[in-house]
Order: structure tokens, then sequence, then C-alpha cells
């Protein structure tokens, strides 16, 4: 119960940070941001948690299908979570706190991408560090994916994509052929 109000913590801020931060804030979110992920890291890899964890896991055959899911779904979550570095959960958050600053501050007015790109490059290298740190085939992308779609590899999703264009392409082609009416 305790991960999951953390969650919706978390995702306050976000939506905060997006809405109403005042001014001058971004600093201070980057900074809370930090610490409640890391506190939301900290419970998920508790040795109590995982051990607990664990024996539920062990008894999946008398629980509820829904609860037998919420297991194996937690269980995923701190076996990727034992794998990454307190350190770079902190520095992750913050980053990506910094760059939803940065891009809110970079659309206003003439949408300058210069004032946003340091941090998007910050972004970029903290997740390819906790990609790595998560993979299971030692490609960044892959532990990157896996956390969003479980068992997608870089190069299933490419063959996807071919597979799709393959299909999308003959319509496109159609598509494009037709006269534009004037708008």
């Amino acid at each position: 119960r305790e991960i999951g109000m953390i969650d919706m913590m978390v995702d306050m801020l976000d939506v905060d940070q997006m809405t109403v931060l005042p001014r001058g804030g971004a600093k201070l979110r980057e900074q809370e941001m930090g610490i409640i992920k890391v506190l939301h890291h900290d419970r998920l890899v508790d040795p109590v948690f995982r051990e607990t964890t664990e024996w539920l896991l062990s008894q999946i055959d008398t629980l509820t299908p829904e609860l037998g899911v919420c297991v194996r779904a937690t269980h995923r979550q701190i076996s990727r979570e034992i794998r990454m570095p307190e350190s770079l959960v902190r520095a992750h958050a913050q980053a990506a706190s910094h760059a939803t600053a940065a891009w809110s501050e970079a659309k206003k007015g003439d949408g300058d991408f210069s004032l946003f790109a340091p941090a998007l490059k910050e972004l970029v290298e903290r997740s390819r560090e906790l990609g790595a740190a998560v993979s299971n085939t030692g490609n960044p992308y892959d532990g990157l994916l896996d956390g969003r779609e479980p068992g997608l590899t870089g190069e299933r999703a490419l063959d996807l994509c071919a597979s799709y264009y393959s299909r999308i392409k003959p319509l496109l082609s159609c598509v494009m052929a037709k006269e534009r009416p004037d708008t």
C-alpha cells in the first residue's frame, strides 16, 4: 500500500510540475523527485518486502487470478529495481524533472530548442545508464523497452515496425495519390 501511495505522490508531483509549479520552483522539484523516487526504490528493494513477494510468488496457485497478476508484476518490478543503484535512481529522477522544466521554458515564446538541449542530453545519458543497469541482453535500449513492454527488444520492435510499414505502404501510396481538396 505504501509503495502505491508513493507512486501516486510521484504522479501528483509530475502533474503539478506541468501545470502549476511556480516560476523558480523547478530546482526544488528536482530534489523532491529525487528523494521520492529513491524512497520508492528503497521500499521495493527492502529485504522483507522482497521475501514476502517471493513467498507470495511461491503460493501463486492459491491466489486469485487478479492477485496473482499483481504479485508477478511486483516481483518483476523488484527484479528490475535491485539492479538499479540508488544514486542512478536519484540522478535519473532529477534529470527527468529538470528536462520537464527546461522543455516548459523552451516552448514558451519562439520555442528555442537550445534551452532544452542540455537537459535532454542529460536525461538521455541517465536513461542509457538506467537501461544498461536493467537490461537482460546487454543493450540499454532493450532494458528501457522491457520496462514498458515486458519481453520487447529493439530487434523485435524493428521487426514489428517493418511489418507494419509493409502493410501500410500501399495504403499510404493510395492516399498520397489522391487529389487534395482546396482548403
